[in-house]
């Protein structure tokens, strides 16, 4: 009676350490479903929740559609790679999670131009990336890896993304970006990391370049983001956007005055000399913002080919605070809140057009404004009103005055 008893309680206790186990642990790798892809011709579809082993090469996709439920994919050096559409697509699960088997290699690709499941690994659902394998995602299409409306959350892993737009995307509605923990190579033709709403850096390393064609940063998201861990090093060429003051770890935004070419060996050393960050130029750049545990309060300089390099004029920058934006790129360049105020558009109440910068003809400069040297006010003294053409009046009517725009953003 009584080893029946033990054997109850220990039945018991088992149950309930398998309960509270979550998915993606040891346990849920152990019970997942193996799956020889080289037995497969064309597409393997996934139409119930649960956990899967995926082992070979796929000439073909993954489509996820179980209706409801979680599923886990667990890539046991896999390859995917599909011409026509994405390498993997989830559309209908409650979640997503994507596991890199230890000590794996595996690859996911996409091809042809299906404009609905745009990038190697597509998400309409909560997606989430776990293990200690590697994965190289190849966005031949558009993005590398890209979800629809839906959260992204990076747990570990190796990784190294080449895309022909973004690298890393949470488009439609947006989504929240989070980097945990991972290695990270992404090598964008647009934008790195993209977020329709924004995204978090806890740990990890990561190296991100956004296109060396312009219009594009290594991060850009629509909400901002913050810098709380790990190590990040982002390039672009005419955009960049800083961290935001939520941000706790140091941080440099610099925007070079000469752009960096492409294969350049890159440094940043404080002022003792010692290296805090060094990568290859993988395409040319102007803009860079560096985040370490490395960085502390003092002077730094950027060595390109072990030369230091020109920021706002000087061969050194200070870092004072948490964030420190050194440099500007110039009329593309980004302003605090990640918008361009568009042609006759006044900044809001308070702030001042950049230096040099005119307001838009016929409109006033404000009291005690003074023109950039060199050049004069309209019609004469400031708010003197421009003289208007022959037989034009110099007054228009009253009830034709209109009303002043109002920036409200």
């Amino acid at each position: 009676m009584k080893r029946m008893i033990n054997k109850f309680l220990s039945l018991a206790l088992s149950a309930l350490l398998l309960a509270a186990l979550p998915l993606g642990t040891a346990l849920a790798e152990d019970a997942a479903q193996a799956i020889d892809l080289d037995g497969i011709d064309g597409q393997l579809v996934i139409d119930s929740a649960g956990a899967y082993r995926l082992s070979g090469t796929l000439e073909g996709s993954v489509f996820v559609d179980p209706g409801a439920g979680d599923v886990t994919l667990i890539l046991d050096g896999a390859t995917i790679e599909s011409a026509d559409t994405a390498g993997i697509t989830a559309v209908s699960s409650d979640s997503l999670t994507i596991v890199l088997a230890e000590g794996t290699e595996n690859t996911v690709s996409d091809g042809g131009s299906d404009d609905t499941y745009d990038a190697a690994i597509y998400s309409a659902v909560a997606l989430t990336f776990d293990g200690d394998g590697t994965l190289t995602v190849n966005g031949n299409n558009q993005e590398g890896i890209s979800t629809d409306g839906a959260d992204m959350t990076f747990n570990g892993g190796v990784y190294t993304v080449t895309s022909r737009d973004d690298g890393i995307n949470a488009g439609g509605d947006g989504g929240i970006i989070t980097f945990n923990g991972g290695a990270f190579t992404i090598n964008a033709s647009g934008d790195g990391i993209d977020s329709n709403a924004s995204a978090v850096f806890n740990g990890g390393s990561i190296y991100v370049i956004g296109s060396a064609a312009g219009g594009d940063a290594g991060i850009d998201t629509d909400e901002g983001y913050a810098i709380y861990g790990g190590s990040v090093i982002a390039i672009g060429t005419d955009m960049i956007e800083a961290p935001s003051a939520d941000t706790t770890q140091a941080t440099l935004a610099l925007t070079l005055d000469e752009a960096v070419a492409e294969g350049s060996a890159v440094a940043l050393v404080d002022a003792n000399g010692d290296t805090v960050a060094e990568f290859a130029a993988l395409q040319s750049f102007r803009t860079l913002i560096v985040s370490s545990t490395a960085l502390t309060e003092g002077s730094y300089r950027l060595l390109v080919d072990g030369e230091a390099v020109a920021i706002d004029g000087s061969d050194s920058v200070e870092l004072n605070g948490t964030v420190t934006s050194v440099g500007s790129a110039g009329p593309g360049d980004m302003n605090p809140g990640g918008m361009e105020f568009p042609e006759g558009m006044e900044p809001p109440e308070g702030m001042e057009h950049p230096e040099g910068m005119e307001p838009p003809e016929g409109m006033e400069h404000p009291d005690g404004m003074e023109p950039p040297e060199g050049m004069e006010f309209p019609g004469g003294q400031p708010g003197e009103r421009p003289a208007m053409p022959d037989g034009q009046p110099s007054e228009p009517p009253a009830d034709e005055v209109p009303e002043a725009a109002v920036d409200a953003d």
